[in-house]
């Protein structure tokens, strides 16, 4: 059974070893637990009320406590309570005889009749709430309450240890018990986690340890069995949380090899009326599954298998619903109908499943009605006062979401075969690797709109390639991945990159400049611990096979800061070359969204070249893509990074990290200025300007342009669409002086100062 079975997961973090399993339980009330790791569980789904809910200033101490009004009664154990405590030590308590509640001297399990009792702990230990960055909150929503101890640590705080932030939902019409652990700290204490009744003589003991549980985990505690998507049983092992009605005389268990029913349709136990023998007369005999969690599933389906044998029209077999706890039942319809007119007896008027199967069949119901609810079902036999049969015989249910196809084709470019892609739908937990042809299929796809993510070793990764599948639907997608040519993060080897003069760019470490390489510790840089020279002209050049392939794309990591620059125009700067002769010759290739601006003419080495410049426009990890499209008849590329600076100042210079070439078409037919840039910057040429100048800008967001007169006064206001591009500004009508440009939107902030002379 997967909604009860108990394994072992160990988890080490540090010197700390935790041991839990996923579910627990029942306990002799019928409490059951289980998490968020089991099938069928709950989903984690965290409510942050620190932010919209009542702060307990009662809390903010040590070893503290307060009563709590609740907005309605929530039963435990079969007891209805109006108030409740909140401690600041991780638990709540109904216990309205005790007059003190300390964490636990003796940290016992659950249950402990020691007072006090009626205890809800989620994270009980000894918290410091008095020296933590948070507090503890209360919220009160339509049909449930939420406790959260947020940011809280362990004593004596925060100082000494992290904080923690966890979350206890009461449900009142389900009964229902929520733990949610969104973060939990280092303990290096021992911990309780469990309930107790009002005497301390029943309860659940789920897990108590040293060290951390897990993060984004939630654990449902409730008296009453639940099913949610995915649930399957086949009742080989227990009862699958089905219960049997008053005065029904349905059972669980082998069935006669004589009978028509042998064999069981899988394994050789199931639910029947009367295993051994014929239902009676008169019979009204109900089975009821778990409840049933329909609140988040889109489009539930109920499915089992079945063997019924009755007086047909007479007697006969259907399926019910209540939405109101029991309160009322309504018959609703497989998805293949009832087969049967019920013409007399108690179902006369109705249709049901009655007379002879003549084996096992499959029924399935669609549930999408309830969506949003938790429902109640139940298997109803019922006969009239003569003449018998077999009976009823249910086996293999399951409930889950309505399922769809998924299948399709990798094609490995230029590789065969097309085998080892792992394709992965992330939002399902579902995974498959592709066979020789590159073939793979799922075929339990819950309905809706899902994405696939598709991964080899030495390919591009293709991820969110979307799709949206229905009930019974075959998709079909064929997945190209083009192959890495290169990839290289410098954590291992400098890459084959080699730069020229020696003792330029340099593989290691960088001390200065970023706070650290854009993955790992190790990059390239110009000068990993100090500023690049002045005067230098260094290169730093990687030789590529092409292959033969058809859209060769170049993509990096890059942060620099140079020498500031006038108007677009640097002192030293750095830019991107290509040559297919072994270096003879070289040409400037550019990437996406283009360079920052041009290189002053009195730079010796690269003057009025296109390049990255300035101190404030790369400052920051940042990808930037190149095609290399134009040399994709070429077999073999060299690529050089390389940099020209000036005779004076000089600063940190320029760095690169995790370097890729790969075949890849995105911007095949793209300009350069219609991809929106990586920066942010303005310039204006010619500056000083007599009758008009350009403003030239780099926007990756929308932004708006204003010029002010040096009073501040507004003379100028346009908004600017994101993208590369310029404005001539021609004023006729404001005299000569000293004028600000000033380009901003939420993020950023740039100012340009302008010189008119008339």
């Amino acid at each position: 059974n997967i909604m009860k079975k108990i394994w072992s997961l160990i988890i080490i973090w540090g010197l700390f070893i935790c041991v839990f399993s996923d579910s627990g339980g029942p306990d002799e009330f019928g409490y059951q637990w289980v998490d968020s790791d089991e099938a069928g569980g709950p989903v984690f789904n965290w409510i942050e009320i620190s932010t919209t809910g009542t702060r307990l200033t009662a809390l903010d101490c040590d070893d503290c406590y307060t009563w709590l009004d609740l907005p309605e009664a929530f039963e435990f154990y079969g007891i209805s309570y109006s108030q409740m405590v909140v401690t600041s030590n991780g638990y709540l308590s109904f216990d309205e005889d005790a007059t003190y509640f300390p964490i636990s001297s003796t940290y016992s399990s659950f249950p402990d009749s020691d007072s006090p009792n009626a205890i809800i702990a989620p994270y009980n230990f000894d918290q410091d709430p008095a020296d933590s960055p948070g507090a503890i909150y209360y919220q009160h929503f339509d049909g449930y309450t939420v406790i959260e101890w947020y940011e809280i640590c362990q004593y004596p705080g925060s100082g000494s240890y992290d904080p923690s932030t966890w979350e206890v939902i009461l449900k009142y019409s389900t009964k229902e018990i929520i733990f949610q652990y969104l973060h939990t700290a280092n303990l290096t204490t021992t911990l309780r986690m469990g309930i107790e009744n009002e005497d301390g003589t029943i309860g659940l003991n789920m897990h108590s340890w040293s060290g951390d549980p897990p993060d984004s985990f939630a654990i449902r505690t409730r008296a009453t069995p639940i099913a949610a998507p995915p649930y399957f049983d086949n009742f080989e092992w227990d009862t699958g949380d089905f219960t049997i009605g008053e005065d029904s005389e349905w059972e669980r268990g082998p069935v006669l090899a004589s009978s028509p029913v042998f064999p069981p349709h899988s394994g050789g136990r199931c639910y029947g009326t009367v295993l051994d023998g014929d239902y009676v007369n008169n019979a009204d005999w109900s089975l009821y599954p778990p409840h049933i969690d329909a609140t988040t599933a889109e489009w539930p389906i109920m499915d089992f298998w079945h063997f019924y044998q009755t007086e047909e029209g007479h007697d006969g077999g259907v399926v019910e619903v209540s939405t109101d706890e029991g309160g009322s039942w309504f018959i609703i319809e497989p998805e293949e109908g009832y087969p049967t007119a019920m013409t007399d007896g108690p179902l006369a008027g109705s249709d049901a499943f009655s007379g002879y199967s003549d084996g096992w069949l499959y029924s399935s119901f669609d549930l999408s009605d309830f969506s949003g609810q938790e429902i109640m079902v139940r298997f109803r036999l019922v006969s009239d006062d003569a003449n018998t049969d077999l009976g009823w015989y249910i086996d293999d249910f399951g409930y889950h979401q309505a399922y769809g196809v998924l299948h399709g084709n990798v094609d490995l470019a230029y590789f065969e075969p097309d085998s080892g892609a792992r394709v992965e739908i992330p939002t399902l937990g579902l995974t498959e690797i592709t066979d020789t042809a590159g073939y793979f299929i799922f075929d339990t796809v819950t309905v809706g709109t899902h994405y696939v993510r598709v991964t080899r070793d030495h390919f591009v990764p293709r991820d969110s390639i979307s799709f949206t599948v229905d009930r019974f639907d075959t998709v079909y997608l064929n997945i190209l991945l083009a192959p890495e040519l290169y990839n290289e993060d410098f954590e291992e080897t400098n890459g084959d990159m080699v730069p020229d003069p020696p003792e330029g760019w340099e593989w290691g470490t960088p001390t200065v400049g970023p706070d650290s390489a854009h993955s790992g510790v190790k990059c390239w840089g110009t000068k990993l611990g100090q500023n690049y020279e002045s005067n230098a002209h260094w290169k730093l050049t990687l030789q590529v096979p092409l292959y033969e392939v058809n859209w060769p794309l170049l993509s990096f990591y890059t942060w620099y800061k140079f020498e500031e620059g006038f108007y677009g125009t640097f002192p030293d700067g750095g830019n991107i070359k290509a040559s297919v002769d072994s270096g003879t010759t070289w040409e400037i290739v550019r990437p996406v969204g283009g360079y920052d601006g041009t290189i002053g003419d009195h730079n010796l080495f690269m003057p009025l070249e296109p390049a990255f410049g300035d101190d404030e426009t790369g400052d920051f990890w940042h990808e930037v893509y190149v095609p290399l499209y134009d040399y994709s008849d070429y077999p073999v590329i060299w690529i050089s990074f390389e940099i020209g600076t000036d005779a004076s100042i000089t600063n940190r210079g320029w760095y690169i990290d995790d370097i890729r070439i790969a075949d890849d078409s995105t911007y095949a037919g793209v300009n350069e200025l219609t991809k929106l840039p990586q920066n942010f910057s303005l310039s204006a040429t010619p500056n000083p300007f007599n009758s008009s100048c350009r403003i030239t800008y780099n926007l990756a967001e929308d932004a708006i342009l204003e010029i002010f007169d040096i009073s501040g006064k507004q003379i100028f206001h346009r908004e600017i669409s994101a993208g590369v591009g310029s404005i001539l500004w021609s004023p006729d009508d404001i005299p000569s002086g000293i004028y600000f440009a000033r380009l901003h939107n939420s993020t950023q902030n740039r100012i340009v100062k302008i010189s008119l002379v008339r």
